[in-house]
């Protein structure tokens, strides 16, 4: 007992010490004591054990740079050729898949895409042959794979009805898993997508000093996800972040979640489309009515939508109160005149102190933001060895 506590514990100050060489690049030995809080002693016993496995490697400081007294130190920085990171996002019609080297550079990114009913067999070889067909990507040196999927994932989610034909069941959970896993002899750690995409803007976009982060993706389904301390939040079922089933007020359609009135029946892709074509049945997608959002009956749409979107933002930040309200997907597209409608209405929405409230923005990634945030929480769960190791789990599992 004592021996696994020990090498977990080990394990925890290895993952610290790369997060901090991830994050802040090279660096010396006195640095990394001071940034990770560890030990002279533990930082000299982990620097050489990763040397030797070459997760790390040495590097000079800059000319004439000492960073202290004495002659110039040799600084760590994490090995580029040490493995790669794959990220999956798995969308309700197309997979993207991204791949990074441990020091963050994004090396590909691909998208295809499959038929909105094609099975979870047919969607993972679909990833499989996209990821096949990564260029300058050794697959042989993958050190972990993380996945995104629609609806709450992992151990902590709920029992979906067969009504949620759009979400991830534990059968295409367990069949990713084990398929990207043995394939590529690789761990794989799984989430919601949309709750990918939050941590992405974090780690990867415009958010990276926002201690808090609420975050909402609209394209062709609605999902969102709030980040705090730089964790995205869960929640107890899986289920934190589906704000795109959020009841609106007045809306009655029914959604594929078997409810009626969510807000993904108003402000997603096809619901735009939709409303719109009532009008102009030359309309065919979100760029053509950000081109027509002069029009009063296309503005009347929009005003229709950031209402509805302005509502559960507001609701949210209201208990929640984060640093940021970040808005991606598809609907960001429309812009300059959906930005300002949304922004009135949610100010007037929220509690009278607006000077220290966020204002909604446009979110700084794009169709890749889910991908990368997958990999984003690989990095975290993953530690970069040098040899893959083989197990796999699930982000939800991990955090229960």
């Amino acid at each position: 007992m004592l021996r696994a506590e020990a090498a977990q514990m080990r394990r925890t100050h290895e993952e610290r010490l790369l997060q901090t060489l991830r994050e802040q690049g090279p660096l010396s030995r006195g640095e990394l004591e001071t940034r990770t809080g560890l030990t002279r002693r533990a930082i000299a016993d982990l620097t050489a054990e990763m040397l030797a496995r070459r997760t790390i490697v040495s590097v000079p400081a800059a000319s004439g740079e000492s960073r202290g007294r004495g002659r110039p130190a040799s600084l760590f920085a994490l090995a580029p050729d040490a493995g790669r990171f794959v990220g999956v996002d798995f969308g309700h019609r197309r997979v993207l898949v991204a791949a990074v080297s441990p020091t963050n550079e994004i090396l590909a990114q691909e998208t295809r895409t499959y038929p909105e009913d094609a099975s979870w067999t047919r969607r993972v070889e679909t990833a499989i042959e996209l990821m096949e067909a990564l260029e300058s990507v050794d697959l042989g040196a993958v050190e972990g794979i993380g996945v995104g999927m629609s609806g709450p994932v992992g151990a902590s989610a709920v029992a979906l009805s067969a009504s949620w034909a759009g979400a991830a069941t534990k059968h295409a959970v367990d069949l990713v898993t084990s398929s990207l896993g043995e394939r590529y002899g690789a761990p794989v750690v799984v989430d919601n997508n949309d709750r990918y995409a939050a941590l992405a803007e974090v780690v990867w976009g415009s958010a990276r000093d926002v201690d808090s982060l609420l975050y909402v993706r609209s394209s062709h389904g609605v999902g969102g996800g709030l980040v705090i301390g730089g964790e995205p939040v869960v929640g107890s079922h899986g289920m934190a972040g589906e704000i795109g089933h959020v009841s609106v007020p007045g809306a009655d359609e029914r959604c594929w979640c078997g409810k009626r009135g969510c807000l993904e029946t108003v402000i997603s892709t096809e619901a735009l489309v939709r409303a719109a074509r009532r009008h102009d049945p030359s309309i065919d997608g979100i760029a053509d009515i950000a081109a027509a959002a002069e029009r009063p009956e296309i503005a009347s749409i929009i005003d229709t939508a950031t209402e509805a979107l302005a509502g559960a933002l507001a609701t949210v930040t209201i208990v929640m109160d984060p640093r940021e309200v970040i808005v991606g997907g598809d609907i960001a597209k429309l812009g300059a005149p959906f930005f300002r409608s949304l922004t009135e209405r949610f100010e007037r929405l929220l509690m009278p102190v607006r000077d220290a409230l966020p204002r909604p923005r446009a979110a700084a990634l794009g169709d890749d933001a889910g991908a990368l945030g997958a990999i984003a929480d690989a990095f975290r769960r993953v530690p970069v060895s040098g040899a893959a190791p083989t197990n796999s789990t699930t982000t939800s599992e991990a955090r229960a």
